[in-house]
């Protein structure tokens, strides 16, 4: 169910201190390993059990919560290209590229990884990343990862396997990267609970499930799966700044339509949680399945930041330590 709680605990917490080497009971099996339980939110939470006790009634009004909260969460694409110019929409590619390798290796839900680029847009929105600090990007892009696994994994990695993934280059230890993660927490008002169109689609696709049956059980596992694809390609171009959670699950779930029903029922749904305002058939959702459609092709995994950070090394060595102010990483 949905939850207006946000992750509070004091800057000393030792929820924020996971420095020990910890292995991660999930990460030491592999997804074949796993029970269906286990593994099932990678494929659909639908058929879970938490989620198969919520009536249409409870989902419906956790729809509409949701799309009156998420304006909380939402990012401002003027404001982050005011605070960093045209280019830092190429740097947050890059570094959703190293977070969504990291999350895998992690074995992470699907929920994880969208907190975390929440987490990121939202950041970037309110924080000027000047120039000769964008070698500071992985650090942040680390750091979203690790709040975010506290706020939706059960098994929290520690910060130092964590900096183990960011390359053996690079100058950062786990104070820098505790760090970060109270400076971003600090800028976001310790806001975590991120609704993310992630957090809405399993509740979009069971509501044409249940309540409007205009699919069947096997045809909402396909349509989830499908448009859970769409949105894993869409997270990375800059277009997806511009949309509420809501819209993005109810395109993808538009372009993953098995049939015109499927669409027709969609569109009223969204028109519902909009306060009948009529947003669904004012090309929104149109143009915005127009933007997944011509999505650039992704690149090889693992932005080449290496040659950006040999030209930077002294520059980072010098200037950061456990006991560099954190206006320094701002």
């Amino acid at each position: 169910m949905f939850s207006e709680s946000i992750l509070c605990c004091s800057e000393h917490s030792v929820s924020l201190e996971n420095l020990e080497d910890m292995e991660s009971p999930r990460s030491s099996n592999s997804v074949g390993d796993l029970d269906m339980g286990a593994a099932s939110f990678s494929g659909s939470p639908l058929d879970g059990v938490a989620f198969r006790s919520i009536s249409t009634l409870e989902c419906r009004e956790t729809l509409k919560a949701m799309s009156t909260k998420q304006l909380e969460f939402m990012p401002d694409v003027d404001k982050i290209r005011a605070q960093g110019g045209e280019d830092v929409f190429a740097h947050r590619r890059k570094v959703i590229t190293c977070m969504a390798d990291i999350c895998q290796k992690l074995d992470n839900n699907d929920s994880t990884f969208f907190s975390a680029v929440n987490i990121l847009d939202r950041f970037l929105s309110v924080h000027s990343v000047k120039e000769n600090q964008k070698v500071l990007f992985p650090l942040i892009g680390i750091a979203c990862v690790s709040i975010a696994t506290k706020m939706t994994e059960v098994s929290v990695p520690s910060l130092k396997s964590l900096q183990k993934f960011m390359g053996e280059g690079l100058p950062f230890n786990p104070s820098h990267i505790q760090g970060m993660e109270m400076g971003i927490l600090n800028s976001l008002e310790w806001k975590m609970a991120c609704i993310t169109p992630c957090t809405v689609l399993c509740y979009v696709v069971k509501m044409l499930r249940d309540s409007y049956e205009c699919i069947s059980a096997e045809e909402a596992k396909v349509t989830y799966a499908s448009s859970m694809s769409l949105m894993k390609k869409f997270v990375y171009d800059r277009e997806y700044v511009e949309y509420s959670a809501t819209e993005i699950a109810a395109a993808s779930v538009l372009k993953a339509s098995l049939s015109h029903q499927q669409e027709m029922c969609c569109h009223d749904l969204m028109m519902q949680l909009n306060g009948d305002r009529k947003r669904s058939h004012d090309g929104t959702l149109a143009t915005l399945c127009e933007c997944m459609t011509n999505m650039d092709s992704l690149g090889p995994v693992g932005p080449g930041y290496n040659s950006v950070y040999q030209n930077n090394k002294r520059h980072i060595s010098r200037s950061l330590s456990p006991r560099t102010p954190l206006g320094f990483y701002l």
